[in-house]
């Protein structure tokens, strides 16, 4: 009998121990409901993004079809000045970025982002009636400003919803729909240009005029599924969004959603990682535009020109998207940014060199797929890696910012280097890009050793950012 009464005892321990099992361990019990919580946020934030980073890649490298469909011809893009059209948009791009991160906090995501977007669809859609090279020249500018605001806005959003070691999957999945998008944006522009004639407009015309208007349609639609910040959210409940915050608040020892401030600012942009960042951020991106440069060169040499030059240059970015979706989940799981963006700079280094002219068509279109997928995968990488060791709101802003600048500028870098001068075979581009891919894995060798020290220290008392435990991201 006393047996008997110890056992029921004992289970009574035990049905109080699991009853008041959540304030001994609340972490623990709220585990699987931050797990779902996850899940709907990401249906719920991440696919508006998406779409919209994609249709912003389809509307900027249009230009390159339109100007293969006649747009030439009629707007006497003679000597340089389609160049010039190019490179305008870049400038526009660096000078909108910051400003636009301060009116989204400001105005809140879901105004902000769409009226941006709507906006470059109606300056894309005016590309359609121009008539002069300097029209055009101006409107690409005006491009530029209104799409200098998207990609530093998403990846802010994206990294104001997520704890540091869930931001690489998720900016990884929203890029990889411009991944897609560049993919196939020839097939479509070259579909749309078959409309030449209709209403006796050219090819080239119909392409801006059915892309921006589309784009203005979908920025009314964005308008009503964007997701605001996570203070702001209203499709989840009180309890789960105070969970929720709690749990980001827990991450990083921040979670409010604040505007820049010119403290912030300064400490930020007179921090030297900070322009490290972006340095080896530059030279991804001028390897990524200098790439995109080249390929046709490569595919003309095989033989292939029209739609079927589009298809081939498309087939490179389908396993990239497989390749950056493995290497985001190993980086997010393992906490280890770094190393990954090594291993992918090496993948450009080998694909450059196969890209010579001395290696055969089928060994260079080799060189075409490993270049792709290391750039391409390494702008997610070097964004994760910055938004991950950037504390509070401000910097990760300014963070988001100063990367996009590095990629502008790559823009105008990669736009230069391979000349026509250096026709047919572009050595001098070539190993301009090889070098560039040498460097970012030698600059991340010194930013680790750099963050790997601090860590150290840490380990020994030292505090970083005034908040206990927090450790850079190697």
């Amino acid at each position: 009998m006393d047996n008997e009464k110890d056992q029921i005892q004992d289970i009574g321990e035990i049905v109080e121990y699991a009853q008041d099992y959540s304030k001994v361990d609340p972490n623990a019990t709220s585990l699987a409901r931050e797990n779902r919580l996850v899940r709907k946020i990401d249906f719920r934030v991440l696919p508006p993004l998406a779409i919209m980073f994609a249709i912003s890649i389809i509307d900027r490298i249009n230009i390159g079809s339109a100007k293969v469909l006649g747009m030439t011809k009629d707007l006497e893009l003679t000597g340089n000045r389609y160049n010039v059209c190019l490179l305008l948009f870049f400038p526009a791009y660096i000078l909108a970025e910051l400003p636009s991160n301060h009116l989204l906090v400001k105005f809140r995501p879901a105004v902000w982002l769409a009226f941006i977007m709507f906006s470059w669809g109606a300056v894309l859609t005016g590309m359609a009636f121009t008539h002069n090279w300097r029209a055009l020249a101006f409107l690409r500018f005006v491009l530029g400003l209104f799409e200098g605001g998207l990609l530093p806005g998403v990846v802010y959003i994206i990294s104001s919803w997520y704890c540091r070691y869930e931001v690489h999957r998720r900016i990884g999945w929203t890029y990889s729909a411009g991944i897609l998008s560049s993919a196939f944006a020839g097939v479509l522009s070259y579909a749309l240009g078959l409309m030449g004639g209709i209403r006796n407009m050219a090819g080239w015309r119909w392409i801006y005029a059915i892309e921006g208007g589309t784009t203005m349609v979908i920025a009314i639609i964005c308008y009503f599924c964007l997701a605001p910040f996570p203070e702001e959210s209203c499709f989840l409940k009180a309890a789960d969004k105070d969970l929720y915050m709690a749990r980001l608040e827990r991450d990083r020892g921040n979670s409010a959603t604040e505007l820049i401030t010119w403290k912030v600012l300064k400490e930020t942009l007179t921090d030297w990682t900070t322009w490290i960042t972006w340095l080896l951020f530059t030279f991804t991106n001028s390897s990524t535009y200098a790439l995109a440069f080249f390929v046709p060169t490569i595919l003309t040499d095989m033989g292939y020109t029209g739609l079927k030059a589009s298809l081939f240059s498309a087939w490179p970015y389908l396993p990239t998207i497989g390749i950056l979706w493995i290497g985001s989940y190993i980086s997010d799981k393992t906490k280890m940014r770094i190393p990954i963006i090594i291993f992918q700079s090496i993948l450009m280094i080998i694909g450059f060199i196969l890209m010579r002219s001395q290696f055969t068509n089928e060994v260079r279109y080799l060189g075409v797929f490993l270049a792709t997928i290391g750039c391409q995968c390494n702008v997610p990488a070097q964004i994760s890696l910055a938004q991950t060791n950037a504390i509070g709101s401000g910097q990760r802003s300014i963070m988001a910012v100063v990367t996009m600048w590095g990629g502008a500028s790559g823009g105008i870098i990669g736009s230069l280097i391979f000349r026509t001068q250096d026709a047919p075979h572009y050595t001098p581009g070539l190993y301009t890009s090889i070098a560039m891919a040498s460097c970012i894995i030698l600059g991340m060798l010194g930013l680790g050793s750099y963050y790997h020290l601090c860590n150290k220290r840490a380990e020994k008392g030292a505090v970083i950012y005034g908040i206990e435990g927090y450790r850079y991201s190697l």
